[in-house]
């Protein structure tokens, strides 16, 4: 068997090639680390110092930033975007547990971070965690964009968001 070991980089060049060309072209991305707490924090971003606000893109489970950030070309130059790897996916070092709630304070003190009006974007996973962050910090949020409200610690959330099995009944 053939192992071949790819760079996050090579990996990267390869997925973006394929997203449209409006989100491959224009400002470019770029990335740098904020340290919070015992881990180290991918941020991926297209600076906009003079946009009167930042937009937050979080993604979802087994995503990372770097996959979200290109999409803030869309808005390009009306918002600084800001696309944190969660602790636990793409760049991110951990330094420590990694949870939900650790997801929605990391998320938390990057807004309180911010000197301008902040909007939340969440893809999927995201999107909860978009909420979360907004019912946490208040008015530092002026706005949620969530693709995705179901908690999966319900038990109501299988049905409507999945196929229900007795596996997942036995645990509610």
């Amino acid at each position: 068997m053939i192992v071949v070991e790819a760079s996050l980089a090579d990996y990267l060049a390869d997925y973006l090639a394929r997203y449209p060309r409006v989100l491959r072209t224009g400002t470019a991305v770029t990335s740098a680390w904020w340290r919070w707490g015992a881990h180290d924090v991918r941020l991926h971003r297209l600076p906009a110092p003079d946009a009167p606000v930042v937009t937050v893109l979080l993604h979802g489970a087994g995503g990372h930033g770097a996959m979200l950030a290109p999409f803030g070309r869309l808005i390009d130059g009306r918002a600084e975007v800001v696309a944190p790897d969660l602790p636990g996916y793409g760049e991110t070092r951990v330094g420590g547990p990694v949870d939900h709630a650790g997801w929605i304070a990391c998320v938390a003190d990057l807004v309180r971070a911010q000197t301008r009006p902040v909007v939340l974007l969440g893809a999927s996973l995201g999107g909860m965690l978009a909420y979360d962050v907004a019912a946490t910090v208040g008015p530092a949020v002026r706005h949620v964009v969530a693709t995705c409200l179901l908690d999966p610690a319900t038990c109501a959330a299988p049905s409507p968001g999945g196929r229900w099995s007795a596996s997942t009944a036995r645990h509610c």
